[in-house]
């Protein structure tokens, strides 16, 4: 059995895959288009990440693969560079890494809140300046996090809220299946009225050509003038310049972004210069303890373990849904 990694290859994590060459498996390791014409067409199991800004698109990759080919994993949750119609509509499986950086990505919607309600610019201005004066600030208690995406980290995101006393409204295909801890569920076609009761909206939506600017004009002219908007998912769910406007005529009061519509940001978008802009490089979820990389290989490596015993992929997505 060959896997081939397509990863950068000094990726810390691929440490943790020696153990697999006790069990026979060749393991071949590499991003470039030469590695993969010459590795791929052998090989059973594909390990894809777009970590390495020279890897190419699955579509670039899909060519070079044989019919030996089972199964593919991405490193990433994301799947927009992976998922092709040729793998889409092949039988081969692909699982991702749906719900492991879900954690600390919980982290940063909390600190985003507290930025934003404790007034942490005003409080580090005043530091800097030397200067007493005191203020009011919010609390989280009884307010409601509306959450556009609940699979594994819009859950832990809601999870996390929760127990600092937020109330959790959330937005599934089936809002019939309730949950504990959740205290209404919204249809898609109800995203408006979620919106319009929410303090907080959280997004950790896949992005699939349904949702690519989901999130547009309409849905923040609904928002609360005082909601703070937190973008956990994928970029280009948000319609960027809609965004943009809302924070600068104060429809809403902030956002807080880990993903952008166009990644790097460019260093001439307004948002870099926004006061109401708490913004992170795509970073949050880039832990140094657990190094985010063993927290993916990991991932993988558990899904691994199921494909040898023949039972289902714990993280296997549905290639016609693109999650």
């Amino acid at each position: 059995m060959k896997l081939l990694a397509i990863v950068p290859d000094e990726l810390p994590s691929l440490r943790l895959l020696r153990p697999l060459r006790r069990e026979g498996v060749e393991i071949a390791v590499g991003h470039t288009p030469e590695v993969i014409a010459r590795e791929a067409p052998g090989s059973e199991v594909i390990l894809y990440s777009s970590l390495a800004g020279g890897t190419p698109p699955f579509s670039e990759v899909w060519p070079h693969t044989g019919p030996g080919l089972k199964w593919v994993h991405s490193f990433e949750a994301g799947l927009d560079r992976l998922l092709t119609p040729e793998l889409i509509a092949s039988p081969v499986m692909v699982s991702n890494a749906r719900g492991a950086y879900a954690p600390p990505l919980a982290e940063f919607a909390v600190y985003g809140i507290l930025f934003f309600y404790k007034q942490t610019r005003r409080m580090l201005a005043q530091q800097q300046a030397h200067r007493w004066e005191q203020f009011e600030v919010e609390s989280l208690a009884g307010k409601v996090m509306a959450v556009v995406g609940y699979g594994g980290v819009g859950s832990a995101c809601a999870q996390a809220a929760r127990r600092l006393g937020m109330r959790i409204h959330a937005l599934r295909r089936h809002p019939e299946r309730k949950e504990r801890g959740v205290e209404r569920f919204f249809a898609p076609e109800d995203l408006l009225p979620m919106l319009r009761g929410a303090d907080v909206v959280l997004a950790a939506l896949p992005l699939t050509p349904a949702t690519r600017h989901w999130l547009n004009a309409e849905a923040f002219a609904a928002m609360k003038p005082s909601a703070i908007f937190i973008n956990l998912g994928r970029g280009p769910v948000v319609d960027e310049a809609a965004l943009v406007e809302a924070l600068r005529r104060g429809q809403i009061a902030g956002a807080a972004l880990d993903v952008f519509e166009h990644e790097p940001l460019a260093a001439d978008s307004p948002l870099w210069a926004m006061e109401n802009v708490l913004l992170s490089p795509h970073s949050t979820d880039r832990t140094v303890s657990p190094h985010w990389t063993d927290v993916g290989m990991r991932c993988f490596l558990q899904n691994w373990r199921c494909y040898r015993k023949g039972v289902p992929l714990l993280t296997r997505v549905d290639k016609a849904a693109g999650y």
